[in-house]
C-alpha cells in the first residue's frame, strides 16, 4: 500500500539509542533508483493526444538554466557523485509550471542519494507508530544525532519490535542546524 513521505513533518517521536532502542544490526544501503536529471511532460492536450509541456531539473552544470530547465543543491551533489541519471515523469493533471516545479524539488530530494536502512529492537510501547511516520534518531555509536528517519516497517515480537528505519540523505536539512 502507497505511504505517504511528510518528511517535513513534525517527528512523532525523540529515540535515543541505548536508551529508547537498541540497534540491530549493520547500516544498509537499500537498493533505489537514483534520479539527477528528471523531467516531466505535462499540460496534456486532448486535442493533439501529447503533453505540451516539459520541465527539466537537472544536477548538469554545464547547461544553462532556463524556464523550463533548472538546477538545485540535490541533483547538482547527486549528479557529482553518481553521475547523470535521468528519469522522465508524465501527468496529465498537471496544468500549470509551479505544480511542475512541486513535482520535480519532491523527486530530486527523495531520489537524489543512496537510501539506507537501520533497524533496531524497541519496546512495544511503541507499537503505535506507523510507517511512512518521521522520527528523530540519536545513535552515539553511529555519530547521528537527531537524525529525521522514516518509520519503514515493524516487525512484531512476543516482547519487543523490530522497527527499520529509512534514512533519506537531505544534505540542506542535516548541515544546517537551526
Amino acid at each position: 500500500y502507497p505511504i505517504v513521505w511528510d518528511y517535513d513533518g513534525p517527528p512523532v517521536a525523540r529515540l535515543t539509542a541505548g536508551t529508547d532502542c537498541y540497534r540491530d544490526g549493520q547500516v544498509e544501503y537499500v537498493e533505489n533508483e537514483i534520479r539527477n536529471e528528471i523531467s516531466i511532460r505535462w499540460a496534456y492536450d486532448v486535442s493533439t493526444t501529447d503533453y505540451a509541456k516539459r520541465t527539466t531539473v537537472t544536477g548538469d552544470t554545464s547547461t544553462a538554466a532556463s524556464d523550463i530547465l533548472g538546477r538545485n543543491l540535490y541533483t547538482i551533489t547527486s549528479h557529482s557523485r553518481y553521475g547523470s541519471r535521468a528519469y522522465e515523469i508524465e501527468s496529465q493533471l498537471v496544468a500549470d509550471a509551479a505544480t511542475a516545479a512541486k513535482i520535480l524539488g519532491w523527486q530530486s530530494r527523495a531520489y537524489a542519494y543512496e537510501h539506507r536502512s537501520i533497524t533496531y529492537l524497541c519496546d512495544v510501547s511503541l507499537g503505535w507508530l506507523q510507517a511512512g511516520q518521521i522520527v528523530e534518531l540519536t545513535d552515539a555509536s553511529l555519530h547521528i544525532s537527531s537524525q529525521r528517519v522514516m518509520v519503514q516497517s515493524i516487525g512484531w515480537g512476543e516482547a519487543e519490535l523490530a522497527v527499520t528505519f529509512l534514512l533519506i540523505p537531505d544534505p540542506v536539512r542535516d548541515t544546517i542546524k537551526v
